[in-house]
């Protein structure tokens, strides 16, 4: 104990004021991330928006990507097929990933504003169960998918969240790895145009 009080004398002698407080900063932020709701907030402090991709950047959607098998959480199957000539938004995620908790709440909003003009799929591998119970528990109502076919070409991701909003044409408008917010202006301009509001 006696080392410790030597250690913390010296080191408020010795330090600035400026190096104290970054120091304190420093170890308050390290605490926050050790909390999990703390870590998610910072993280939703944190989002930027996804770029949006305002030229063509040749990459579309072929009709091979399209065939992903998916089933709701009433199990109605769905496949991606039958949304192919519609401007889509997609994303994968699971209940365990901080920064894909982070953007919920802003994927939530796009639902609430676009509604049937935008299909939305939440798509995951996790059990029914845990992700019915964190919808409930956080109070979301977005359609979520559980996949049912392995996901291939440019769907075949690696990382979660990864999120694509893809244009009637196919086209890859975004394809964000990573939390984003799905609610800011630019996107919202973006889809309006999109979807011809």
């Amino acid at each position: 104990m006696e080392k410790l009080k030597i250690y913390f004398k010296t080191y408020f002698e010795k330090s600035s004021k400026l190096k104290i407080g970054s120091d304190i900063l420093f170890y308050l932020l390290i605490l926050l991330l050790l909390i999990p709701t703390s870590r998610t907030m910072l993280i939703r402090a944190t989002l930027f928006r996804p770029k949006i991709i305002t030229e063509s950047s040749g990459v579309t959607m072929k009709t091979e990507d399209y065939q992903l098998a998916l089933e709701d959480l009433d199990g109605n199957s769905v496949n991606l097929s039958e949304y192919s000539n519609q401007t889509i938004l997609i994303s994968f995620w699971a209940t365990w990933c901080a920064p894909c908790r982070a953007e919920m709440p802003s994927i939530q909003k796009m639902a609430d504003r676009y509604g049937e003009k935008l299909p939305i799929f939440l798509i995951t591998s996790e059990e029914k169960e845990k992700v019915s119970k964190f919808l409930q528990e956080s109070g979301y109502h977005i359609p979520v998918y559980f996949q049912k076919s392995r996901s291939t070409g440019i769907l075949d991701i690696n990382s979660y969240p990864t999120t694509f909003l893809i244009s009637s044409k196919g086209e890859i408008i975004i394809h964000k790895k990573g939390a984003a917010n799905w609610n800011s202006k630019d996107l919202r301009r973006k889809l309006d145009e999109l979807l011809g509001l």
